[in-house]
């Protein structure tokens, strides 16, 4: 007769068989399935009760969808993949076989919250493919346009740089005065109130337009939000230097002659000795003299 703790003993190792063969199985279920099965035997092997039948149906589904999928007849393999939920295997499907088309689709019905990194991935490889339109596409749709400003500016395509930036920045702009609009106020004259989240935009979308070389929207984003100082280092970067002494002279009045002379330094330094006199003489710095003899 044997002892009840030999029969516990017993009871736990052909437990321990009957999981081990369970896991063998399950592995064999995994190889035969393939990568795109993994997660879904993962799923049904902590299920209990119809779990193997219910995998069995499954697993001839994704075979069927696999040999759909192979033939190109990816409409197929899609609506067997959707009938037993396995919707990432369809969209990494689609991925595959490079119909981006089909994998926002899904994406947008499916994982909406996955949409705008999937532009991007997307927008990503394409650009390494030389692929520039259609990456601008998904950079657009991505909600992060200036990348496809920056794509063509690495590649010196300039044009194609300063028509994104001036087409998705004037957007920028519309909205900024409409909601100005909304509150009561104006989009000239003193600097509008605005919390730190509003003037990060707005400095953003002043950047974004000078990037355009649309320098007077850019100033008035800038003035808006009390940057002036940042409208006036635009300004001197791109070398209007009209525009650098009318806006010191509106709002940093205290730096004007210290401007002029600035820039006549600049510009004698230049060889440009007949502007470097012109600011000499606003600045009152007495060195017209010298300017006219270098010139001479």
């Amino acid at each position: 007769m044997s002892h009840p703790d030999d029969q516990k003993r017993e009871t736990n190792d052909n437990k321990a068989a009957d999981e081990h063969a369970s896991a063998v199985t399950t592995e064999q279920k995994i190889t035969s399935i393939g990568q795109a099965g993994l997660a879904l035997v993962k799923g049904l092997s902590t299920q209990g009760g119809q779990a193997g039948e219910e995998w069995d149906q499954k697993l001839a589904c994704v075979r069927q969808a696999q040999q759909h999928a192979a033939a190109c007849d990816f409409a197929q393999a899609e609506q067997l993949l959707l009938q037993i939920g396995e919707i990432d295997n369809a969209i990494m499907m689609y991925q595959k076989c490079r119909d981006f088309n089909a994998v926002i689709r899904l994406v947008s019905q499916y994982r909406p919250n996955w949409l705008l990194k999937m532009h991007l991935a997307i927008a990503k490889q394409l650009e390494g493919e030389g692929d520039y339109p259609r990456a601008e596409h998904h950079y657009v749709e991505g909600k992060a346009w200036m990348k496809a400003v920056t794509m063509y500016r690495e590649r010196k395509l300039e044009a194609e740089a300063d028509r994104v930036a001036k087409a998705h920045a004037e957007q920028g702009t519309d909205s900024t005065k409409e909601n100005a609009a909304k509150n009561g106020q104006t989009t000239e004259g003193a600097p509008i109130e605005a919390d730190k989240e509003k003037k990060l935009a707005c400095l953003q979308r002043a950047q974004q337009l000078a990037l355009a070389h649309d320098y007077a929207q850019a100033e008035q984003l800038l003035l808006q939000v009390g940057e002036s100082d940042k409208a006036i280092t635009m300004y001197k970067k791109c070398r209007d230097f009209s525009a650098v002494i009318r806006l010191v002279s509106k709002y940093r009045p205290d730096r004007l002659q210290q401007t002029h002379l600035a820039l006549g330094q600049q510009l004698e330094s230049e060889g440009n000795y007949h502007l470097a006199e012109h600011h000499y003489v606003e600045a009152k710095g007495g060195r017209p003299l010298i300017c006219t003899a270098r010139r001479g």
